[in-house]
């Protein structure tokens, strides 16, 4: 058995001491390390649990230029909202421009009214249902009410034209006022007296029809010095380009024709139609219809195989298996009308030149 050295005896009572008093620096050493183990099995715990993957090395570096990368992308991200954000606000600024404009129309009417129909409003030169129709007001066309003491009837201004409407189709007050901001656009109104609309844009093309002054029509394009609207293609040398309401239109030649009649009726034959004393077959002669030509239908046979019509200055029966009605006649009307001259009296003589003298155009005639 061996002995212990003084020294070694004095080392291990030291150390026991130490133990004793809680003060042996290993045990820290072991709690230190426990410690730092711990918070790495997290960490890592943490990141697995993500699913990220551990790599050790160069990852170091490759993530250090993630990082990088990252902050440079939320810069780029900073300038392309702000720029998103000053675009935006350049939109609302026109925007509110716009808003600004159509508000300064509505409130250019003193009492606004607008129409609200399917189709047209007719305007009457006086406030009954018989008078003469001066003009038509679509739907959503802006008047300017000037009395309306008259029951049923407004008396408005509207695109040039004064005259009288029913009362019944059209809003007023701030309704109006609510309607019209959504209905105010960007127009051309004409300035000249007539303006040919054609079917393309250059002065060669088809003439379809002609527009009038004050008219306004919705802009659908714009090219060359030339507006498409709805019918086809006006120059725009004689067009102002503003917001505005649509307001009344004067009526066209044809359009003052359909409305002479109520019930209107159309000869749909080649040649001619006759027009009989009696709805039969064998009835009396007693005028034609030529091609095309009209007349009006005052009543229908109860077999609706004839109508009663007066047709110039004469009234008799014809077959109505030949005769356009409804939609059909006044397309067809629309298409024929065209400037012909009435002759008002009994006779009149047709001369080879304009003048008395002139030798007559029968040759059979005798003067």
């Amino acid at each position: 058995m061996g002995i212990n050295k003084p020294d070694d005896y004095a080392a291990r009572l030291k150390k026991a001491r130490r133990k004793r008093n809680g003060k042996d620096p290993f045990k820290y050493f072991l709690i230190a390390a426990g410690c730092v183990i711990v918070i790495l099995l997290i960490v890592l715990a943490g990141k697995i649990a993500k699913g990220g993957r551990i790599e050790l090395g160069t990852r170091r570096s490759a993530d250090s230029s993630n990082i990088e990368g990252v902050f440079e992308s939320a810069g780029t991200d900073e300038t392309e909202a702000a720029a998103l954000e000053g675009e935006l606000m350049e939109e609302d600024e026109e925007q509110k421009k716009i808003d600004e404009q159509k508000a300064s129309v509505v409130e250019s009417y003193e009492n606004l009214g607008i129409v609200q129909v399917t189709g047209y409003l007719n305007m009457r030169e006086s406030p009954d249902q018989n008078a003469d129709i001066i003009g038509k007001l679509l739907d959503g066309s802006a008047c300017e009410i000037l009395d309306d003491s008259t029951e049923g009837w407004y008396q408005v201004t509207s695109g040039g034209l004064t005259g009288y409407i029913s009362s019944e189709y059209v809003l007023t007050g701030e309704e109006a006022k609510t309607a019209a901001f959504d209905l105010v656009d960007e127009m051309a109104v004409i300035t000249a007296d007539k303006l040919n609309v054609r079917s393309e844009p250059n002065q060669d093309a088809q003439v379809l029809e002609q527009v009038l002054r004050n008219e306004r029509y919705t802009i659908e394009e714009e090219q060359d010095g030339w507006i498409k609207i709805p019918a086809g293609y006006i120059s725009s040398e004689y067009v102002q380009q503003r917001y505005a309401l649509n307001e009344a239109r004067k009526l066209d030649l044809r359009t003052m024709v359909l409305n002479m009649y109520d019930n209107i009726g159309i000869s749909n034959v080649n040649n001619y139609l006759n027009i009989r004393q009696e709805p039969k077959e064998d009835g009396k002669i007693i005028g034609k219809m030529t091609s095309k030509s009209a007349g009006e239908i005052l009543e229908t046979t109860e077999d609706g195989k004839w109508y009663k019509i007066k047709s110039g200055p004469v009234t008799g029966y014809v077959s109505s298996e030949y005769i356009l009605t409804g939609q059909a006649a006044k397309d067809e009307a629309l298409q024929e009308a065209k400037l012909m001259a009435i002759v008002s009296t009994d006779r009149l003589n047709a001369r080879t030149e304009p003048t008395t003298d002139a030798p007559h155009l029968d040759p059979d005639f005798q003067q």
